[in-house]
Protein backbone atom coordinates (compact mmCIF):
# COMPACT_ATOMS: atom_id res chain seq x y z
CA UNK A 1 0.00 0.00 0.00
CA UNK A 2 1.92 3.73 -1.12
CA UNK A 3 1.58 6.31 1.52
CA UNK A 4 -0.87 8.04 -0.59
CA UNK A 5 -3.43 5.61 -0.23
CA UNK A 6 -2.35 4.74 3.41
CA UNK A 7 -2.90 8.84 3.91
CA UNK A 8 -6.57 8.26 2.13
CA UNK A 9 -7.45 5.39 4.30
CA UNK A 10 -6.77 7.07 7.18
CA UNK A 11 -8.46 10.66 6.56
CA UNK A 12 -11.93 8.01 5.77
CA UNK A 13 -11.70 6.59 9.00
CA UNK A 14 -11.38 9.86 10.80
CA UNK A 15 -14.28 11.08 8.85
CA UNK A 16 -16.65 7.74 10.24
CA UNK A 17 -15.65 8.61 13.04
CA UNK A 18 -16.23 11.97 13.29
CA UNK A 19 -19.63 11.36 11.64
CA UNK A 20 -20.36 8.50 14.29
CA UNK A 21 -19.54 10.74 17.32
CA UNK A 22 -22.31 13.28 15.63
CA UNK A 23 -24.82 11.07 15.08
CA UNK A 24 -24.84 9.95 18.35
CA UNK A 25 -24.58 13.20 20.03
CA UNK A 26 -27.33 14.23 17.84
CA UNK A 27 -29.65 11.21 18.91
CA UNK A 28 -28.21 11.94 23.19
CA UNK A 29 -29.61 15.70 22.55
CA UNK A 30 -32.80 14.82 20.98
CA UNK A 31 -33.33 12.04 23.87
CA UNK A 32 -32.70 14.71 26.44
CA UNK A 33 -34.63 17.50 25.11
CA UNK A 34 -37.54 15.71 24.72
CA UNK A 35 -37.26 14.18 28.06
CA UNK A 36 -37.07 17.78 29.93
CA UNK A 37 -39.24 19.53 27.26
CA UNK A 38 -42.51 16.68 27.39
CA UNK A 39 -42.00 14.46 30.92
CA UNK A 40 -40.69 17.38 33.12
CA UNK A 41 -42.61 20.67 31.26
CA UNK A 42 -39.52 21.88 31.25
CA UNK A 43 -39.22 25.28 29.11
CA UNK A 44 -38.30 24.58 25.48
CA UNK A 45 -34.97 26.83 25.89
CA UNK A 46 -33.46 25.53 28.97
CA UNK A 47 -34.35 21.67 27.92
CA UNK A 48 -32.17 22.50 24.95
CA UNK A 49 -29.48 24.81 26.76
CA UNK A 50 -29.35 21.47 29.22
CA UNK A 51 -28.98 19.54 26.36
CA UNK A 52 -26.41 21.24 24.96
CA UNK A 53 -24.20 20.89 28.06
CA UNK A 54 -24.77 17.32 28.52
CA UNK A 55 -23.60 16.45 25.43
CA UNK A 56 -20.84 18.73 24.59
CA UNK A 57 -19.30 16.96 28.35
Amino acid sequence: MSVQQKLGTQRLQRFFKFNLICFFGLIFNSLIVNLLFYKFEMNEYMAKLIAIICVTL
